[in-house]
C-alpha cells in the first residue's frame, strides 16, 4: 500500500490521478454491490432455514 503512496506523490499528473480516481470509484461500486449480493443472500438463507425449521416441526407434530 505504501508504495502506491509513493508513486502517487512522484508523479504528479492528474490524468493517473483521474484514473486512480475513477478505478476507487468503481471498486467502491462493486464493493456495494457486493455487499448487497451478500445481504440477500444471507437473508434469504436465514429465511429459508427459518421455514424449513417450521415445515419440519409442524410436519412432525400429529
Amino acid at each position: 500500500m505504501h508504495h502506491w503512496c509513493i508513486v502517487i506523490l512522484i508523479v504528479p499528473n492528474k490524468h493517473i490521478k483521474k484514473i486512480i480516481k475513477k478505478t476507487i470509484k468503481q471498486l467502491f461500486a462493486w464493493l456495494r454491490v457486493l455487499a448487497l449480493v451478500a445481504r440477500q443472500i444471507v437473508i434469504s438463507a436465514v429465511v429459508i432455514r427459518l421455514l424449513s425449521l417450521f415445515y419440519y416441526t409442524t410436519k412432525r407434530k400429529p
